[in-house]
């Protein structure tokens, strides 16, 4: 249910992105997210919770807030993606001819390396601030129990979204057009049924755009086996396999966050090669090639010397770990800047498209929705 609303969010926010900043769109999603989380806090604490024990209140709850969670995070997934281009003003307007020499398969555009390199940054950061949390989060746990731990995220996550809606840049032309006070008019006749079924309609619209210009363009119809399919195996094993394996093989589950720690410091390290090689390598299909060949390692696993110490072991599967997610995280990020570089062209492919569908929005809400795309790991 998680992945699913989720994915439904994902498209959804395309059209909104339209009309609204980008940035304020995420804004108020990760405000949300804080609500929601300090909701779960304050419910456990209302209702006798202590570090060591839980209060008495139905863990039923979690099920609403969950499914808002996930609501919230397929919002930020893809408008955290659509901001760089429209910070580094990638005007669909204005934007240049195709960016891909069909003859050697080389970017020839240099604002392509700028999209590289922004998207590189803010995985850096992102990542930065990963590692630290899965390294930590073992004795913040085993302090402040499952829910207190979550204490600093109310306080910070306030302070990110009052950071994106500061974010600015220009408008491009076409989200610049409204229309105007008959829209307002329309909109104060429609009945409630009306909205419902003009709503289903657009999200099936946002779907149909994106698996449109994924499936049927050349540009883009590599995109669901070099970026659908690596999402899904790297979140499989990082999120389900990897828990799964520290408490049933190295039967010391508290040790999955040395492992966690290890994938998001190769993907930190992934993020900082591709930041520095953007120049050099812009193609991203030699990313995602190095990331299927260290893919191969995941059969290392079953065959790992049982005979080492616990923590060895955990280490070793960080090493593991490393290598894994940091070619992943190199291909995903140079996959990501070439849609982004690549789509705006393509504003509007037929005369049938919606004016207001966001063809960034709905390839990043369908390529997301293919792949359940999460960051939330499980703990068993």
């Amino acid at each position: 249910m998680f992945g699913l609303v989720q994915s439904v969010a994902a498209t959804l926010v395309g059209r909104f992105m339209v009309h609204h900043s980008a940035n304020r769109v995420v804004a108020i999603a990760v405000w949300f997210f804080a609500a929601l989380i300090l909701v779960v806090i304050i419910l456990d604490a209302s209702t006798g919770g202590t570090l060591s024990q839980g209060g008495s209140w139905t863990p039923w709850l979690l099920y609403p807030i969950y499914i808002g969670i996930g609501f919230c995070l397929g919002v930020v997934e893809v408008g955290r993606k659509t901001l760089p281009p429209l910070i580094l003003g990638t005007d669909p307007d204005k934007i240049e001819e195709d960016t891909l020499d069909e003859e050697n398969g080389t970017h020839k555009d240099s604002e392509l390396h700028g999209l590289v390199r922004l998207n590189a940054a803010v995985h850096i950061c992102y990542e930065v601030a990963g590692t630290a949390g899965a390294f930590l989060s073992t004795p913040i746990t085993r302090a402040l129990g499952f829910r207190y731990a979550l204490v600093h995220l109310p306080i910070l996550f306030p302070i990110s979204g009052i950071l994106f809606w500061l974010i600015r840049y220009e408008m491009p032309a076409s989200q610049t057009k409204e229309s105007g006070s008959g829209a307002k008019e329309k909109t104060k006749r429609e009945v409630l049924c009306t909205k419902i079924v003009h709503q289903i309609k657009r999200y099936f619209q946002q779907i149909w755009l994106g698996a449109r210009i994924v499936l049927t363009h050349r540009s883009f119809n590599w995109l669901f086996l070099a970026y659908v399919v690596p999402q899904l195996l790297h979140r499989i094993f990082e999120n389900l396999v990897l828990p799964v394996y520290f408490s049933y093989i190295v039967n010391d589950g508290t040790l999955q966050g040395l492992g966690l720690g290890g994938s998001n410091f190769g993907e930190l390290c992934g993020a900082a090669l591709v930041f520095l090689l953007a120049k050099f390598v812009a193609n991203p299909i030699i990313w995602v090639a190095s990331d299927a060949l260290a893919m191969n390692l995941m059969w290392v696993f079953p065959f790992l010397f049982i005979g080492y110490t616990q923590l060895g072991w955990a280490f070793t599967i960080a090493a593991l770990m490393w290598v894994i997610s940091g070619t992943w995280a190199a291909g995903d990020i140079s996959t990501m800047a070439y849609i982004q570089n690549a789509l705006p062209e393509r504003a509007k492919l037929n005369e049938e498209d919606e004016d207001d569908v966001s063809p960034l929005g709905a390839v990043l809400g369908f390529l997301f929705a293919t792949s359940f795309h999460h960051r939330c790991s499980h703990s068993y």
